[in-house]
């Protein structure tokens, strides 16, 4: 018969949405450890998981996919 078995998980959603989300989740997590970051305005801190976010994506550390 010929051929090969492949198994393979197959994401919900497509991958570059699940690593932002991943991402934005590992900011907001990360953020709450910031000394005095509620004191900060809504804006100071959307910049800030936003640059959380883009340096998560960058830099995939190796815990990346660990649950927040």
């Amino acid at each position: 018969m010929g051929g090969k078995f492949v198994y393979a998980i197959v994401p919900d959603a497509p991958i570059d949405q699940l690593k932002y989300q991943q991402a934005l989740r590992r900011a907001k997590a990360l953020s709450l450890e910031e000394p005095e970051f509620s004191s900060w305005s809504q804006d100071e801190q959307q910049d800030r998981i936003d640059d959380m976010v883009a340096q998560q994506l960058r830099d995939m550390p190796p815990h990346f996919w660990d649950p927040t």
